[in-house]
């Protein structure tokens, strides 16, 4: 199908004192930092696409082992309001560990069980760089820093990302060795871990599992807009656009089937709104971890 995503808005106060499946003012509206799909990704998914529709009466979700993550903290001093995540057990420090361990793992396991996904904390790396903490001079901050195989999901923290993105992430891809993976894992912005009150509406952690979606490779729900092939998945309604945050019903795409998917994970629309992963992502986030990163 589609490809997009948006904001993380859950605070109980601010959604009482506005109308319904409205977004508050001062909510800040997600924004992915993934840049338009390559050629090389269109072709993967367009392969995938094609595969699945010819499989899917007799289709078997390839098996998914627990997924180690790394959290690398990327800061520009030791202090919490320039990204460092420290991990003693007194004062401020006890709260942001407490954040991180559940964003990473509770909040996707919370999310992926359901589709026979596991994630389990594999390490932490602090790192002060004033660069890399503002999402800059990226691949290098990878090649050095980067932890296990490719079936190991690194998770860069930082305290800014270009263009105020809230995350980003890569896709999965044919590789050879650990050189041509060096680039591969997810930036996600600190204020949108839970708990963390700098980003209203993007405090939920659901930024997180977005861009996880993206790292077993999904398109955001409104690429292509009402054009086919969408998003490549079969199963998720046309999108002709991101929405803005919120979680209002639309139908951007009438001459298409259903309304549009601003529940899902892979869309645009407020955190709080996100629940759902279609049948067809979950396949393809099986079948692409097989193919590409099993084993690799």
């Amino acid at each position: 199908m589609q490809l997009a995503f948006t904001s993380l808005a859950s605070l109980a106060a601010l959604v009482a004192a506005v109308p319904p499946n409205a977004t508050p003012a001062n909510t800040t509206v997600f924004a992915c930092g993934n840049p338009p799909l390559a050629a090389e990704e269109h072709a993967i998914m367009a392969r995938a696409f094609a595969e699945e529709r010819m499989m899917k009466n007799i289709q078997v979700d390839a098996e998914i082992p627990t997924v180690n993550v790394y959290f690398q903290v990327i800061a520009s001093s030791e202090k919490p309001d320039d990204g460092w995540v420290d991990f003693s057990e007194t004062g401020i420090t006890a709260k942001y560990k407490l954040t991180l361990v559940r964003t990473v793992v509770e909040v996707l396991n919370d999310n992926y069980n359901k589709h026979g996904i596991k994630f389990r904390w594999a390490g932490t790396i602090r790192t002060i760089n004033k660069t890399w903490a503002q999402g800059q001079d990226v691949d290098a901050m990878k090649s050095q820093l980067r932890m296990g195989s490719y079936s190991d999901l690194n998770i860069y923290l930082h305290p800014a990302l270009p263009d105020n993105a809230a995350g980003l992430c890569t896709l999965p891809r044919p590789v050879s060795d650990a050189g041509s993976y060096s680039s591969d894992g997810c930036q996600i912005l600190t204020g949108t871990l839970p708990g963390d009150g700098r980003y209203n509406g993007l405090n939920d952690g659901k930024a997180g599992v977005h861009e996880v979606g993206h790292w077993f490779g999904l398109a955001h729900t409104f690429l292509n807009g009402c054009n086919e092939p969408g998003d490549y998945v079969e199963d998720t309604p046309y999108e002709a656009s991101p929405p803005k945050g919120g979680c209002a019903e639309r139908d951007s795409c009438p001459g298409k089937p259903g309304n549009d998917p601003i529940h899902n994970h892979m869309d645009y629309t407020s955190g709080s709104c996100h629940t759902e992963f279609t049948p067809g992502q979950q396949t393809r986030m099986h079948n692409q971890w097989a193919k590409y990163r099993f084993g690799k």
